[in-house]
């Protein structure tokens, strides 16, 4: 056994232990949107900033009958969403923390653009649509 080993409790490596079970629990999560809704789910990540507001979407566009997306902020700095470019400028919008993820549904055949800024730097934003 190698001394990697040695200093994880129980001899095991523990960041592969917690990336399996990452991986499983969002496998396990795609299969239950893809049964709740019917469609695969689209995972993408996309970049807002403090200057332009950015459409969320998890491809080059978004998804067609989407009846959920979901945000994760994963960046130290809070972003803004909204309806509109304009809403999701600093005193508008509904607020996502670092850390935070954020799930909105929508009626899949009425389809509603959703936009992100950010309230400091550049914020990286993990998007899934289904």
């Amino acid at each position: 056994m190698s001394d990697h080993f040695l200093n994880e409790p129980n001899g095991f490596d523990m960041a592969r232990l917690n990336a399996g079970i990452q991986g499983i629990a969002q496998e396990t999560a795609d299969k239950m949107l893809s049964l709740t809704l019917g469609k695969t789910p689209v995972h993408g990540v996309v970049t807002a900033t403090a200057g332009t507001s950015v459409m969320l979407k998890a491809g080059t566009t978004e998804l067609s009958g989407r009846g959920i997306l979901i945000i994760k902020n994963i960046s130290r700095f809070q972003v803004r969403i909204g309806a509109s470019s304009a809403d999701a400028i600093y005193t508008k919008g509904l607020p996502v923390d670092p850390g935070q993820t954020q799930s909105i549904s929508f009626d899949p055949a009425a389809p509603v653009s959703v936009y992100a800024r950010s309230q400091g730097g550049a914020a990286t934003l993990e998007v899934t649509e289904a």
